[in-house]
């Protein structure tokens, strides 16, 4: 027997209105010019740390790459030359502070194969190695929101808004902004 109220959320029973959840594209319109700058940021910082294209050789042109690729995404949204300034001046900031933490991510595949060589396998050594990566990550992905919002903060909402449509255009196009 029911109360008549749709506690299961299967819509039988009752009339209470349910919730309708967040449509995507407004999600896009939060987080669109973040995904930008996080590329930016993302790819600066695997630039320096030599884990870019075929083992860092290129970390030149990746750094150059991501630049590119940010100014690109900004003049798309026609942002102002002041406002590119600002955002190319949080990504390096970013980019400098996170690179020594990459730098040490850099090292982690050799360490853990190591403990995985010696003859008896220390769980505790690999546990510590796990939870300080974790660590320095978390680290990481803090300092880069901070970033992502800053720069967002620099554009308009206008300018997030077609930079988050632009973003969803191009989604799901080869190559493009993948899930």
């Amino acid at each position: 027997m029911t109360d008549g109220k749709d506690t299961n959320g299967t819509g039988q029973g009752g009339s209470e209105p349910r919730r309708a959840k967040p449509r995507w594209g407004q999600r896009m319109l939060i987080g669109g010019a973040v995904v930008v700058v996080a590329i930016g940021v993302g790819a600066g910082v695997v630039a320096a740390t030599g884990d870019g294209w075929h083992g860092g050789r290129h970390h030149g042109a990746m750094r150059d790459f991501a630049e590119w690729r940010l100014t690109r995404a900004l003049g798309a949204v026609d942002a102002t030359p002041e406002q590119q300034e600002q955002i190319m001046a949080i990504a390096g900031a970013a980019h400098d502070e996170l690179a020594p933490i990459m730098e040490e991510m850099h090292g982690t595949r050799g360490e853990l194969a190591g403990l995985l060589a010696e003859p008896v396998i220390d769980r505790a050594a690999v546990e510590a190695l796990r939870t300080s990566r974790m660590a320095a990550l978390d680290v990481a992905t803090e300092r880069a929101m901070t970033a992502l919002l800053e720069a967002a903060e620099v554009l308009d909402p206008a300018q997030r808004a077609a930079l988050a449509a632009r973003l969803e255009e191009r989604r799901g196009r080869p190559g493009r902004g993948r899930d």
